[in-house]
């Protein structure tokens, strides 16, 4: 909610909730950098520590893009906890939503230690991503249980290079450039395929609804908004990266 509300069209208007949204995120920081993760208590670790301090720092980000500078503060001084964390810990869900919040803070920032972190995220990720699976399909998807086959998480993965090819951009590293572009159209070819087409609509109940949904994996039906949410903020990722891609 927070980081939908500094959208500009919404400029002038709910500044108070947004202040309150923001300040509610500021309050949940502690003294070296981490985000508390459970209500009314001082943990800050726990199960929401791959999740919920990336989407604060996201959000964070936005507000700062928006022209609120003094969000910097709070995302500056939570690198190093975050960083130490995935070094300990390196999980997909951490790289999902951190990928995108350090390749903001690095352009942002102008933080080469930034944007380094981006590329030691994608990197381990990519080790993650099928390359010789052309027969089934699922080439380009991303592996997060042995012998589960890749699924919509892959739109969140896929995302995250993407993120990190803004970040090699930025820098001019040529090398890692052509590799997160290959990894990248690789991975968008996979997420496309669990887009619903017209013909596949006509087998579920609501086919006028269900077109364009995207779908858990390539060998189920089931359509959420979450699915759906991700795969956009995917395809806008990838416009913004339109001419590194050769998709212009």
């Amino acid at each position: 909610m927070a980081a939908s509300l500094t959208v500009p069209a919404f400029n002038g208007h709910f500044e108070k909730q947004r202040e309150a949204l923001f300040r509610s995120i500021s309050s949940a920081q502690e003294a070296d950098g981490s985000f508390c993760c459970n209500p009314g208590s001082d943990r800050a670790d726990g199960k929401g520590i791959d999740y919920y301090p990336g989407e604060a720092l996201v959000a964070l980000l936005l507000n700062a893009q928006a022209g609120d500078r003094e969000k910097l503060k709070l995302v500056n001084v939570a690198f190093e906890y975050y960083r130490d964390h995935f070094r300990t810990k390196p999980t997909t869900a951490f790289v999902g939503w951190h990928a995108e919040a350090w390749s903001r803070a690095a352009s942002l920032c102008g933080n080469s230690d930034y944007a380094a972190f981006v590329f030691e995220q994608v990197d381990w990720l990519l080790g993650l991503q099928l390359t010789d699976r052309s027969r089934d399909g699922l080439n380009g998807g991303f592996i997060v249980q042995t012998a589960v086959p890749p699924s919509v998480s892959s739109v969140v993965y896929t995302e995250a290079v993407v993120r990190g090819l803004a970040a090699a951009r930025r820098l001019g590293d040529t090398v890692r450039m052509e590799r997160y572009k290959k990894s990248a159209l690789a991975g968008l070819r996979f997420c496309l395929q669990l887009i619903v087409s017209r013909e596949q609509a006509g087998f579920l109940e609501e086919p006028d609804r269900a077109y364009g949904g995207v779908t858990g994996s390539l060998h189920t039906f089931d359509v959420r908004a979450d699915h759906v949410q991700h795969t956009i903020t995917l395809l806008l990722a990838t416009l913004e990266q339109a001419a590194s891609l050769d998709i212009a």
